[in-house]
């Protein structure tokens, strides 16, 4: 899938629901994003476009389906207790077996995945929020476009938590590493979001 399937997605998987989607071509939201296009649509490779399919209006106070922001993955991916965070070159859910404060391989792989393919989720054990698979198994892109600017301190959020393409570059932010091993959860990646991938998913958030 690309980023642009995963919202086309949310939106369809809202609708299926009853709940209200979340992106749009139109500032008053009247009309949802049903159409993923596939290639450039720009130079870059994508577009900035107001209502565009790579920056669609985002009504966020929506009860649906979206991508969760940079901020909002990472705050879950290393949450602790909510005061505590893991160490952004650990894995979610890492554990310090041998209290030496060290993140090794045998410890990431009790959390991770380190294979040469994709496993069925919930296998290996969940971090403090009961969530499984954030660190591992696949890629995950979020809403945000790239910035370099991202925070790296408790609690991970930068002056940009929504991502705002007037601030990020053409290239979308891919977290939690995948089966190959990148595993750190500060880790970020980037892909642009007309670009396929057979190990990069996606995790669905909504309002309550």
């Amino acid at each position: 899938m690309t980023w642009r399937d995963m919202i086309v997605w949310c939106n369809a998987a809202s609708e299926k629901g009853g709940l209200t989607p979340i992106y749009y071509s139109d500032a008053a939201f009247t009309t949802p994003i049903k159409i993923s296009p596939a290639g450039n649509l720009a130079p870059d490779g994508a577009s900035k476009t107001a209502g565009g399919i790579d920056n669609p209006y985002v009504r966020w106070s929506a009860n649906g389906y979206r991508l969760a922001t940079a901020a909002e993955w990472e705050y879950a991916a290393r949450y602790i207790d909510g005061t505590t965070f893991m160490p952004g070159n650990a894995p979610s859910g890492w554990q310090d077996t041998n209290a030496d404060t060290i993140v090794d391989a045998a410890e990431r792989a009790l959390v991770g995945w380190v294979t040469t393919a994709t496993q069925p989720v919930g296998l290996k054990p969940a971090n403090a929020l009961g969530i499984h698979d954030m660190s591992g198994n696949v890629f995950e892109l979020v809403w945000d476009w790239n910035n370099g600017a991202y925070t790296t301190a408790s609690p991970y959020t930068d002056a940009d938590s929504l991502g705002s393409p007037t601030s990020g570059t053409d290239i979308k932010d891919v977290r939690g590493g995948g089966y190959t091993g990148e595993f750190g959860t500060a880790a970020r990646g980037t892909t642009g979001p007309h670009q396929p991938s057979a190990y990069r998913g996606f995790r669905v958030v909504r309002r309550p």
